[in-house]
Formats: C-alpha cells, sequence, structure tokens
C-alpha cells in the first residue's frame, strides 16, 4: 500500500507514516476479524448440512454407527469454532 498524504498539505511528513501504519493495522485487523467470521460461519453451516445428511437415506445406519467417533470428533471440533468466535467476539466487545 503506497503511502499516502492524510492532510493533503503535498508534503508526507511523520504524522502522514504513523497515520499510514494506523490505518494499514487497522485493515489487517478487519480482514483478520473477517475471515474468522466466514471460518465460524462455515463450520456452522457444515454442522447443519452433515446433520441434515446423516437424516437421510442416502447414508445407511450401518455406516452412522462404524463413524460415531469421527462424527463424534467432527462435531465437538465445529462447535468449538463456532462458540470460541462468539465467545471472543463477544467478550472483546465488552472491553
Amino acid at each position: 500500500m503506497p503511502i499516502e498524504d492524510m492532510d493533503n498539505d503535498g508534503i508526507i511528513s511523520s504524522n502522514d507514516l504513523e497515520l499510514n501504519k494506523i490505518m494499514q493495522e487497522l485493515e489487517r485487523a478487519e480482514e483478520k476479524a473477517n475471515a474468522q467470521k466466514n471460518m465460524a460461519w462455515i463450520a456452522l453451516i457444515m454442522t447443519v448440512f452433515f446433520t441434515g445428511l446423516l437424516f437421510t437415506p442416502i447414508i445407511p445406519v450401518e455406516r452412522i454407527t462404524a463413524l460415531s467417533n469421527v462424527l463424534d470428533w467432527f462435531y465437538i471440533t465445529q462447535a468449538s469454532i463456532v462458540c470460541g468466535f462468539m465467545g471472543v467476539t463477544a467478550y472483546a466487545n465488552r472491553k
């Protein structure tokens, strides 16, 4: 990102450099927050999708029984991602 003249005086001063640095940090923080939000939404959607898929006749009960340990871990990890995001967001908004 090029350094911009923040106060439009035609001179890039140390204040402009500091403001550009702050703006870049804010943009990175926003990108990180958006990536975390997208990850939480995908985890939530996948949990709902796979739960619905398990209740369809496409997957036999024997296969679900055989994969029960894997499915347990799947639900735990997906719930951890969603709950972690929600908890950290609530904590950060409280400060």
